[in-house]
């Protein structure tokens, strides 16, 4: 759930997103046996994940994502 969630987001922490899947830890054992409302408790974790655990952006020490992020967007061609 966090790969598929948040990992294709390098702006993400993935220990904000583990503190998001385990704060709704007990609905989700809840929905374990109906699998609609399962299948809502999955879909509102990862609307969750979507939306939040971004890592701040710091101007004196960037973030390594925020470095590797830096990076491709300068050195993406330029169309004329």
């Amino acid at each position: 759930m966090l790969l598929a969630g948040s990992w294709a987001h390098p702006d993400r922490s993935l220990l904000k997103a583990a503190r998001t899947v385990r704060q709704r830890a007990l609905g989700l054992a809840g929905a374990l046996d109906d699998a609609a409302a399962l299948a809502r408790v999955l879909a509102r974790i990862a609307r969750c994940l979507r939306v939040g655990g971004r890592v701040a952006k710091r101007r004196r020490a960037p973030g390594t994502a925020q470095q590797l992020l830096a990076c491709t967007t300068d050195t993406a061609p330029r169309s004329a």
